[in-house]
């Protein structure tokens, strides 16, 4: 790579040059180009001259030592959003956390210009900003014709994942939910379908082995073979069976049989089960995962489709404010419907409950208490994904009959059709386990108060929807 061209943009733009070398040193130079000869043994020098140039340039001949190398560069807060180029390319493969290559100086300024203009615009003097979900945000915003692209890796678990997200997220385990996060909160939004792949539903594996079994007993010592059917007694059995010396008789009933269409026949079935001896003509197929060693049938297989991501309109908003917005805001992805038209639907509901008594309905009140204070304690970032888990658990309690609906930023109705005291008081208590589920290991954990009514035995005959819920928010606080 030409390292001597001169233009406006490396007489303006720090450049760090990285070199292989056995001494690891800052070259000084008076110009804004620096050379830094590389190894793996100092990797507090190494940040110190990485932190020091806007734009990095990797001219290292070896993957694994690129590889290594880009993702210190990227796993470091300090460093992670900063321009960084290759100068050899490596066939069939490309680097995931690379800017892509370059072949000189002047090339390298040209490309790193617009990354750095825009991460320029980035406000990182908020508190919010110092999440590591900024990182993933920054970085996509500072490269806007770039996608969040899945990588596929057959020693991984579950085979597809997003190298970049787990580095600059910091956790490869939780990455995935991450960025489902992400996307539902309108960060980031579902590009291209890359693949659709299938998990155990026991261990959540991808690895799996699909093999036909014998549908009576499950077992795999299933063979093909023909079988024949006479005509005369009905007899189904294999063609060894109806072999003889003389030519074919029925084993059943000795009768020979000379004409196929007329005296016999070729049967449907063309399995046999070697362990239980059952005839069939359709092999079942259990799929048996390589993780847990667990076989579940192909219907009880949980897909996922894995798509590319693309930062949202939101997403750049939140990526130059350095601000998520807020978080009662995530109990949005519960589809609420509008306090207008609950409270219409409610007032439905409670006269049509004087009608027809014997057909109860419920209501349910939850008032969340300390949102501010785990923002405080645990940082924005970590209160959405308490909120996150809050909305997925409530998300599986509600039925699709069921409506949701916020009145106030922290009070959340649940209108629950068709469900007797008991039923809500079986709700309500799986609502509040949902406390000790979110619990943090410090003990730190979303806490909330909750409110039951069941329709009509617990309401007044002249009780209107925006009088009842009056009460039951006096009864919350």
């Amino acid at each position: 790579m030409k390292t001597n061209d001169s233009s406006s943009f490396s007489e303006t733009l720090p450049l760090l040059v990285i070199r292989e070398g056995k001494e690891q040193r800052v070259e000084k130079s008076k110009t804004s180009i620096k050379e830094y000869f590389y190894s793996d043994r100092d990797a507090i020098e190494l940040k110190n001259a990485v932190s020091g140039g806007s734009t990095i340039v990797i001219a290292l001949q070896e993957k694994a030592s690129c590889y290594d190398l880009l993702k210190k560069i990227r796993s470091d807060p300090e460093t992670a959003l900063k321009p960084v180029f290759l100068t050899t390319v490596h066939e069939g493969e490309k680097l995931p956390f690379s800017d892509g290559t370059v072949s000189s100086i002047q090339e390298a300024s040209e490309k790193a210009m617009p990354i750095v203009r825009r991460l320029e615009r980035i406000d990182r003097e908020t508190s919010d900003s110092q999440e590591r979900i900024f990182l993933l945000l920054g970085y996509l915003y500072s490269r806007p014709k770039q996608s969040l692209m899945p990588f596929a890796d057959w020693q991984s678990k579950e085979v597809y994942h997003y190298p970049l997200a787990d580095v600059l997220l910091g956790d490869d385990e939780e990455s995935f939910r991450q960025l489902q996060s992400l996307c539902d909160h309108g960060l980031i939004r579902e590009e291209r379908l890359v693949d659709r792949i299938r998990h155990c539903p026991h261990c959540n594996g991808c690895h799996l082995n699909f093999v036909d079994t014998c549908p009576q007993c499950e077992s795999i010592n299933i063979h093909q073979q023909q079988f024949f059917h006479c005509f005369t007694c009905g007899h189904v059995d294999t063609e060894e069976s109806f072999l003889d010396s003389a030519g074919l008789y029925c084993p059943n009933c000795q009768t020979k049989l000379r004409h196929i269409g007329a005296d016999y026949d070729r049967a449907l079935e063309n399995y046999l089960c070697h362990d239980c001896k059952t005839s069939f003509s359709e092999a079942g197929v259990l799929a048996r995962c390589h993780h847990c060693s667990k076989s579940a049938k192909p219907e009880e297989l949980v897909p996922q489709n894995i798509h590319s991501f693309q930062l949202t309109e939101q997403g750049r908003l939140a990526a130059r404010t350095g601000s998520l917005g807020n978080v009662y805001a995530v109990l949005d992805a519960l589809e609420n419907i509008t306090p207008s038209y609950f409270y219409h639907f409610l007032d439905w509901a409670l006269q049509l409950s004087k009608r027809y008594p014997e057909d109860p309905f419920s209501v349910i009140g939850i008032r969340l208490s300390n949102i501010m204070e785990i923002t405080d304690t645990l940082g924005r970032q970590r209160a959405w994904e308490l909120m996150d888990e809050f909305v997925i658990r409530i998300r599986a309690i509600v039925r699709s009959t069921d409506l949701t609906c916020r009145t106030s930023q922290q009070d959340l109705w649940l209108l629950l059709s068709r469900t007797p005291k008991a039923g809500c008081s079986i709700l309500q208590q799986r609502i509040q386990e949902i406390k000790e589920l979110t619990r943090q290991p410090d003990g730190v954990g979303l806490e909330f108060a909750t409110i039951t009514c069941t329709i009509p035995e617990e309401v007044d005959e002249k009780e209107n929807a925006k009088l009842l819920i009056a009460r039951l928010k006096g009864a919350l606080s």
